[in-house]
């Protein structure tokens, strides 16, 4: 796993413009998610992005392994006993459509929405 930091003073809307389905993005919806924070995933080149306050973290996965050991891990991290973090991929789009195939394949079916 291969985690590059970088800083990025902006908001995370400007991070929404760039990390979309159209580039093979999805917005993971978190509790914490505001103007300050946000995170994606691409299933494809196995990488989770994650913004807060200007810090960015790009986390790449060797593997699908390692990759939905990480998407797991996060989104049990972001989930309560009275709220469950997903990744918004449902709408109906041919790009969306092949992120949720790909997250479905790795066993994140249940945390599409």
């Amino acid at each position: 796993m291969q985690k590059d930091h970088s800083f990025a003073p902006s908001s995370r809307y400007d991070f929404d413009a760039k990390y979309n389905s159209a580039t093979g993005w999805a917005q993971v919806d978190t509790r914490s998610d505001a103007s300050y924070f946000g995170q994606w995933t691409n299933p494809e080149k196995r990488q989770w992005l994650s913004y807060c306050e200007g810090d960015v973290t790009l986390v790449t996965c060797a593997d699908d392994t390692e990759y939905a050991a990480y998407v797991k891990q996060t989104l049990e991290w972001h989930s309560s006993p009275t709220y469950t973090a997903k990744i918004d991929c449902c709408l109906n789009t041919p790009a969306y459509s092949a992120i949720k195939a790909h997250l479905e394949r790795l066993g994140f079916g249940a945390s599409c929405h």
